[in-house]
């Protein structure tokens, strides 16, 4: 993923939600840190919360994170596209995390 919010960094993010957990990589030109937290999702509402976070503090300063994300799918299903917004506050649009931090990235 990418950062896409104002004064964004150069930066690859590679992001992992697996067993109730969040694991962030950051990537320059190589590795340059990671982070990890545990995630208490609302997926009626599209949104998480993020406790312990434990990083280097350039991916997220805090130990608490607050998030919304919007999945797309791709014209004929190959490519998953989303939109990930990050904030210090409960936050309940993507646009409330354009200030903060902010990801957009595809899989497949």
């Amino acid at each position: 993923m990418l950062e896409a919010n104002r004064g964004f960094k150069h930066a690859e993010f590679d992001l992992e939600f697996k067993d109730g957990d969040i694991h962030i990589g950051e990537f320059i030109t190589a590795k340059k840190g990671n982070g990890f937290g545990h995630t208490k999702f609302n997926e009626t509402a599209g949104t998480f919360e993020v406790t312990a976070w434990e990083a280097d503090p350039s991916i997220w300063p805090h130990k608490k994170m607050f998030g919304v994300y919007k999945q797309y799918r791709g014209e004929q299903q190959v490519f998953n596209f989303l939109e990930i917004a990050f904030a210090e506050k409960p936050i309940t649009e993507l646009k409330d995390g354009l200030g903060e931090f902010y990801l957009v990235g595809f899989n497949c």
